[in-house]
């Protein structure tokens, strides 16, 4: 294996921006950018080389191509590859997987998906994470388990370390220890699959199990992402119960859920006879309920974060997601449905910014002249309408029939008569209003008599005659 100091030659052949990023049981893990196509020999050669991006960071995964885990990262490029798993954003995704014979060794290429979400919680320590944070990281890591079951893959490497954050979105890393739900249980080498600290019931009893033993090994690092510590991690004479020793777990879920029986019960079938052979003469105590058990997860929940307002919806979440007998536990479908995980209602639409008052003053003042206008062309309309009426009503046909007949004839003067500017401001769209334009304001003939009329209509057609000469 790569110790940490030892850089590869695969990867100063082909990255730059390189960094040591973390080293596990069997592989290596580094932080790098990829080169430039035509400076990055290896990644170049690939079937489709536009598949490893060139600038953002990534990670490189080196383990040794030779030994007990030889194969390894190639059965987790091929997991990452399921369709299931590929279309989920929760888990994270493979760019590429290349053996080196050379060097005897393989390389996994990944995107680099942020900090931990170990790193994460450190930097909460003291207050923890907020609440629709929480419950946002829950529902992304259980959507995670969603796309592993339907593809058939149990994970059962759950630790904080394993979950990445970057930004708003969490993804599950390092699928190395998976097993296939059809893959017979081995009872030496399978329950050392699973991380110490984070293993669920069947594998602390030494029982076979299946896609529900993951559910319980995802429950508790939620639960601990919500309240800093682990469920079964009392404190007794103030130190926490060590949890990675499979005895105290198994010890502090016995006083969580009460004593194994033989007919079952909150335990698995066959939890009694494993439980006394761990912890002989230990295992006993009074049956719990469903309320009793809740009543003790809320009184260790109030414990460690005193602050909290632990709702039902979430002790119900954690009591199924963390219940000791499979049968009973909830899946991974069955969580993503449960009210805790609902998404916040959407926010409510803020109100459009208030326009500032000289803003609003100057676009009165642009519109004004549209609206009056209009207005005034409307007024003239109108009151044209009414003046037609009254005179026709009033003066015999004859006269009514002469007054249409010079509104007629100022029409057809109004190009030559009105001065230029005036010819195109609307006047000439009103006949009443050109009459007047034309006659003067004594052009009515309303309420007068017949001799007065002829007057004013003498009056008016000397004026026409000398507007005709001043052209």
């Amino acid at each position: 294996m790569a110790q940490a100091h030892q850089l590869p030659v695969f990867i100063v052949n082909n990255f730059n921006d390189i960094s040591h990023l973390g080293a596990g049981g069997f592989a290596v893990t580094w932080r790098a950018r990829a080169n430039p196509q035509g400076e990055a020999p290896h990644i170049d050669g690939f079937q489709n080389p536009e598949e490893i991006p060139r600038g953002p960071e990534l990670v490189v995964k080196v383990m040794q191509t030779s030994g007990e885990f030889a194969n390894v990262l190639q059965f987790e490029h091929m997991v990452m590859e399921y369709p299931d798993i590929k279309d989920c954003p929760n888990v994270m995704s493979s760019l590429g997987f290349v053996e080196d014979p050379e060097e005897d060794r393989a390389y996994l290429i990944m995107p680099y998906g942020g900090p931990t979400l170990s790193t994460k919680l450190h930097d909460h320590a003291q207050d923890g994470l907020p609440r629709e944070e929480v419950k946002a990281i829950s529902r992304q890591l259980v959507n995670a388990h969603t796309a592993l079951h339907g593809a058939g893959v149990i994970y059962r490497d759950h630790k904080l370390d394993n979950v990445v954050v970057d930004g708003g979105l969490v993804r599950l890393i390092d699928l190395g220890c998976f097993k296939a739900e059809e893959e017979p249980w081995n009872p030496i080498k399978d329950p050392q699959a699973w991380v110490r600290g984070f293993r669920p019931t069947e594998v602390l009893l030494g029982l076979q199990y299946g896609l529900e033993a993951d559910i319980s090994a995802l429950g508790q690092p939620l639960f601990r992402t919500s309240y800093g510590r682990s469920p079964f991690q009392r404190v007794v004479n103030g130190e926490a119960v060590d949890v990675a020793n499979d005895a105290e777990a198994l010890r502090e879920m016995i006083e969580v859920y009460g004593p194994p029986r033989a007919h079952g019960g909150m335990w698995p079938a066959g939890a009694l006879d494993q439980a006394e052979d761990i912890l002989p003469g230990q295992v006993g105590g009074q049956d719990k309920t469903e309320q009793e058990v809740k009543a003790e997860l809320a009184a260790r929940m109030t414990a460690l974060r005193p602050q909290l307002n632990i709702t039902p919806e979430e002790l119900d979440f954690f009591y199924h997601a963390l219940h000791p007998n499979p049968d009973s536990r909830y899946s991974a479908d069955q969580l993503s449905a449960h009210p805790w995980l609902a998404p916040p209602p959407p926010a409510p639409v803020a109100p459009p910014p208030a326009i500032h008052q000289g803003n609003r003053k100057r676009r009165r003042e642009e519109a004004a002249p549209v609206r009056a206008s209009k207005r005034i062309a409307a007024m003239q309309q109108q009151i044209d309408h009414t003046m037609r009426g009254m005179n026709c009503a009033r003066l015999t046909a004859q006269e009514a029939a002469g007054n249409r007949k010079r509104q007629r004839e100022a029409v057809e003067m109004i190009d030559d008569l009105l001065p230029p500017e005036e010819r195109d401001a609307g006047v000439r769209k009103c006949p009443r209003l050109m009459e007047k334009r034309l006659l003067g304001e004594t052009g009515s003939y309303v309420g007068v008599t017949a001799q007065e009329a002829d007057r004013r209509r003498a009056r008016q057609r000397r004026r026409v005659a000398v507007a005709g000469r001043r052209r």
